[in-house]
């Protein structure tokens, strides 16, 4: 668990993103993935988010999430929704008016560099969040919810 109290962002993220892929119920990570989704740094706040959302504790990481879809930086805005558009649309229903606004805001289809514009990644995290597909990237998305 040191290693999400690390003074180094990055050392932050890598941790956090260990127990995303860990993908496990173990009470020691799921008692430090609440924290880490508070942590300074946006990266290490959407990456704990999105291993609460994989373990279908959705309302733990709803705020860090939106924190990533409304964040200046329009990477974090991408990687937020990226995380989104592999959950089931009971992950929380209130992600919907911040990723409209971030769908609103972010023009991908200028971005210099990777063409982000070709995965369009709001209108998939759109569809995903309503219904109307669904995405897979490691595993199929937790469809029940243990927020308590």
């Amino acid at each position: 668990m040191t290693r999400l109290d690390a003074p180094d962002s990055a050392i932050r993220f890598w941790a956090a993103m260990g127990f995303v892929a860990l993908r496990s119920d173990d009470p020691w990570i799921v008692s430090a993935l609440p924290k880490a989704a508070q942590d300074d740094s946006i990266s290490v706040r959407i990456t704990a988010a999105n291993g609460l959302f994989n373990l279908g504790r959705h309302e733990a990481g709803r705020l860090a999430m939106i924190a990533g879809l409304e964040y200046p930086i329009i990477a974090a805005r991408i990687r937020a929704a990226c995380t989104l558009d592999t959950q089931p649309p009971v992950a929380n229903d209130q992600l919907q008016p911040a990723l409209k606004r971030a769908t609103a805001e972010t023009d991908v289809r200028n971005l210099r560099g990777t063409p982000f514009g070709l995965n369009t990644p709001f209108q998939r995290a759109i569809q995903a969040r309503t219904g109307k597909a669904i995405y897979y990237r490691w595993e199929p998305p937790q469809t029940g919810s243990q927020d308590r």
